[in-house]
């Protein structure tokens, strides 16, 4: 299923807006991989140095490690939901369609989190299911609970960005993506 997932979900994830805020030659880190298709079209078109990333499934770990051929400069790690990564070190840390599948009771923190480990200077790009679209986020629901057996708790992009402002992030507007019948928020920011 990791593999399927992996070769379509450029379809239904506006992961091209996500590279063009990659700068090229950077370090990467994913919160959340999957199959780490973001790590490896990071390392293909925004040259990234090194890519690492992490998730809480190992089967999308395996997915992910089984077409890597970028030797050292990929490295995806399985990681309970409860241990949080190192992300000191890397220029850019990318957070892709993770956050409305962290229990809302812990969404906060979990951003501030994230902002809190990172350097100073390093920037963030967050896409996450865009709550502010009904209908979309209706398919991005269903989407969800057929293929992640999972209710997923949407958070609104202005809410998102509040939070991760006040964590020590300077971002920028929020935009708005439409993918076939998906909707998405991107919010991309630097860390003060």
């Amino acid at each position: 299923m990791a593999g399927l997932k992996a070769r379509y979900r450029p379809l239904v994830c506006p992961l091209t807006q996500v590279l063009a805020e990659i700068p090229l030659g950077a370090t990467l880190y994913d919160i959340g991989c999957g199959a780490g298709v973001p790590m490896h079209l990071a390392l293909r078109f925004r040259q990234a140095r090194m890519v690492r990333g992490s998730d809480i499934s190992s089967n999308a770990i395996a997915a992910a490690t089984s077409f890597a051929r970028h030797g050292e400069r990929f490295q995806a790690m399985c990681l309970p939901a409860e241990e949080q990564p190192a992300l000191s070190g890397f220029d850019v840390v990318v957070l892709i369609d993770v956050l409305h599948h962290v229990p809302p009771a812990v969404q906060q923190d979990f951003l501030r989190s994230i902002v809190r480990r990172m350097d100073r200077g390093a920037r963030l790009v967050l896409l996450d299911i865009d709550r502010d679209a009904f209908a979309r986020r209706c398919c991005n629901q269903h989407h969800d609970l057929l293929l992640s057996r999972e209710w997923v708790h949407p958070m609104r992009a202005d809410d998102v960005r509040v939070i991760l402002d006040h964590a020590g992030l300077q971002s920028e507007e929020p935009q708005r993506f439409k993918t076939l019948w998906y909707g998405h928020y991107l919010i991309a920011g630097t860390r003060l």
